[in-house]
């Protein structure tokens, strides 16, 4: 094996290190804030809170296992035009298009659903499937608290990942008292590479674990409703909630992998605006 790969390999590796370190996002968690700043902040050059957050999710997608873990909160925005943020998988991006709730972002975010063979004794001989990073583009239009958003993320790291296309409606409401509401249904469509490595057993791994042969293939993956709550006890401090509800669908639902068709996971999170 030559140098040269070897350090091709480690670079691909130390990049998507750095970005699980910096962003570690839970995607598809629905956490109500606010969608704009306060007209009394509208001016300022940087917009920036940061706290801690507790997270449980499933092990793997269609795992009936939960893994958690403590994730920092970070929410950083320059001139409404470049932002780092971990909340929602927005992830290290520029705004080209934030105009009249029109909105036209690219970015690069981490993605850490993975499998690996510890979570589960059936997965024996499947393979590990490690997380990776993402480029992904996003494009939103708000309209009277609603806003429809379509969001592509690929793999860029090579871990076979494949391509994510996920559709959301998102609503949110400010009620008295500093509480804010917010509601999201949506569903996610998956590529055949997705497909492959998560939810596919090839010839060679229905030998090695047992499990029947199972051609997934591109299309739907998922259903999903993310729900969220925060309230703001004092000016800049927000504490809050998220929990997603996710139902698989066609071969993501039906393959031989998947131990549980309804996933869960929940946020709970506190952070100071600077």
């Amino acid at each position: 094996m030559s140098t040269a790969f070897l350090t091709r390999l480690a670079g691909r590796r130390m990049l998507v290190a750095v970005a699980a370190l910096l962003l570690l996002p839970l995607r598809n968690t629905a956490v109500a804030q606010p969608s704009d700043p306060p007209a009394a902040e509208a001016h300022r050059d940087w917009r920036v809170s940061a706290g801690l957050a507790w997270a449980s999710m499933p092990a793997y997608p269609g795992s009936d296992t939960h893994r958690t873990r403590w994730l920092p909160w970070i929410d950083a925005r320059y001139r409404d035009r470049f932002f780092l943020s971990t909340v929602d998988g927005e992830g290290l991006g520029v705004d080209f298009v934030r105009d009249g709730g029109w909105r036209l972002a690219v970015a690069l975010a981490p993605d850490f659903t993975r499998r690996r063979a510890s979570d589960d004794a059936r997965l024996a001989g499947l393979g590990d499937v490690e997380q990776t990073l993402r480029a992904q583009v996003t494009a939103s239009c708000q309209l009277q608290g609603w806003t429809t958003r379509l969001r592509v993320g690929t793999d860029v790291a090579g871990r076979d990942a494949g391509t994510l296309a996920s559709f959301d409606l998102l609503w949110r409401t400010r009620l008295g008292g500093g509480w804010m509401l917010s509601a999201s249904p949506g569903f996610t469509w998956m590529s055949a590479g997705h497909a492959s490595s998560f939810f596919g057993v090839d010839a060679q791994q229905n030998l090695r674990s047992g499990l029947p042969r199972f051609d997934a293939r591109s299309g739907l993956r998922d259903a999903h409703l993310a729900l969220g709550a925060s309230l703001s006890p004092v000016p800049r401090w927000t504490v809050g909630l998220g929990l997603n509800l996710q139902s698989l669908q066609g071969d993501a639902a039906d393959s031989p992998v998947t131990r549980r068709r309804g996933q869960a996971s929940a946020l709970v999170f506190a952070s100071y605006g600077f």
